[in-house]
């Protein structure tokens, strides 16, 4: 996992400083490709994750349909009124969801991003259907989304949802599904229904805003996160993980949760982004870009040797791995042969086949 560190030029004495690490990788059902998206520029003072429905062409295109369009609303917000930019994040979602209509029909995509402003010091997040966001504050984890799902078609209030979504989100074991009321043991066997996304539609998303403070930490997650892994175990990996490794840490456990025997398993496309606000005295904002990382049982990072499978079939030691493709997920080899630079793409799987650990 790779972010770069870029020193601020024009630091206000006010400011908080913002560092953030993504990591996403597909289900083991098609571990060669990927619905989700995820995307983080601090230095630009945006986060997103998007993860798409409607199979698997239309899901990847969605995601990544809205990733462009909300990359590029984004991109134009600059107001540091929080009323402002709450108004033009609604209008940025609801460009993307045409824009889904428009280049992925019959395909959709769950949303959550935040913008952050005012030196940093507030963000305004904006959410539909069920990816979601956290903030740990004090060693607490409370959720700052939430879900547009059966909840909602089952018509209870706000306050509710938010006892029922804490219970189904800390259930650890069978005999915890015993002790459900009817419509929450409903809501949590269909946690995949959703009431609305951006697949061309009107929505009216979720807003939200927060006053930052110094210690705070942000974490956004796709379902495949929080429907593998209880609230208590997405904090306990957040409050004893670095921050440069807890969005690895918690996409590694989901994914292994994913192929166990357990209650809570479910295949799916896994993310995570996590955002580390610090004090203004930090010399440094990082900005990562999004990429495809191969699964947790073998897993094989930037900057790692590798051996790789030349065209003839002989097998080639000695590459390195720079970085993976956005688009297909293939690792980016580099080697020096005779005093000149190769570079190759290597599919995933045969790249871990080839360099089992």
């Amino acid at each position: 996992m790779e972010t770069s560190l870029n020193p601020l030029e024009q630091q206000k004495p006010n400011e908080l400083t913002l560092e953030s690490y993504g990591m996403t990788i597909p289900s083991t059902r098609h571990p060669d490709h990927n619905e989700d998206v995820i995307r983080h520029s601090m230095p630009k003072g945006f986060a997103m994750l998007l993860d798409g429905m409607g199979g698997e062409i239309n899901g990847e295109k969605a995601s990544k349909a809205a990733r462009d369009s909300l990359t590029e609303s984004l991109g134009k917000i600059s107001n540091s009124d929080v009323e402002v930019v709450k108004k033009q994040l609604v209008e940025a979602l609801n460009l993307a969801s045409k824009a889904v209509g428009l280049e992925a029909q019959g395909g959709g995509t769950t949303a959550v991003v935040a913008k952050f402003l005012d030196g940093n010091k507030r963000v305004v997040i904006g959410s539909v259907g069920d990816s979601r966001a956290y903030l740990l504050r004090g060693g607490i984890l409370k959720p700052i989304t939430e879900d547009d799902g059966i909840l909602e078609i089952q018509g209870i209030d706000l306050t509710a949802r938010k006892q029922i979504d804490e219970r189904l989100d800390n259930l650890s074991s069978q005999a915890d599904l015993q002790v459900l009321s009817k419509a929450e043991k409903e809501a949590f066997e269909k946690r995949q229904i959703l009431v609305q996304s951006l697949d061309g539609s009107n929505i009216r998303p979720h807003i939200y805003h927060i006053a930052l403070q110094e210690g705070d930490k942000i974490v956004m997650t796709s379902d495949g996160v929080h429907d593998n892994l209880t609230r208590a175990e997405i904090r306990q990996i957040m409050i004893s993980t670095s921050t440069d490794q807890t969005a690895a840490a918690l996409t590694n456990r989901a994914h292994a949760r994913s192929q166990e025997l357990h209650f809570r398993s479910k295949p799916d496309d896994i993310s995570s982004i996590v955002i580390s606000v610090g004090s203004s005295k930090a010399a440094d904002s990082a900005e990562s870009s999004t990429e495809v990382f191969p699964p947790a049982q073998n897993l094989i990072l930037k900057g790692d040797i590798v051996s790789v499978q030349r065209s003839n079939g002989s097998i080639d030691e000695g590459w390195k791995v720079i970085g993976y493709r956005q688009e297909s997920g293939a690792a980016i080899v580099s080697k020096v042969l005779n005093g000149q630079l190769f570079t190759k793409d290597v599919p995933q799987d045969q790249l871990r086949a080839l360099n089992r650990r």
